[in-house]
């Protein structure tokens, strides 16, 4: 792996149905506008777990993949 995050080539956010509620591609780390905001349609998600898929682009321009689950509680 690189030094560091070039960027997010994509990031998807799934409700645990597998219905997509967020996706977003081709962003900086730390662009805070194109991040999940915790809403789905305009709406707060409702409190649950969630599951996300996430690909970076690295400094060297290796790809790599991380997923994991977020809670969200209200």
């Amino acid at each position: 792996m690189g030094k560091g995050i070039k960027m997010v080539r994509s990031l998807r956010i799934f409700s645990r149905l597998g219905d997509t509620v967020f996706e977003r591609t081709g962003f900086r780390i730390g662009d805070r506008e194109a991040g999940w905001n915790g809403a789905i349609n305009g709406h707060p998600a409702p409190t649950g777990t969630y599951v996300y898929f996430a690909e970076f682009i690295c400094d060297s321009g290796e790809l790599f993949t991380r997923k994991g689950t977020i809670i969200i509680t209200r």
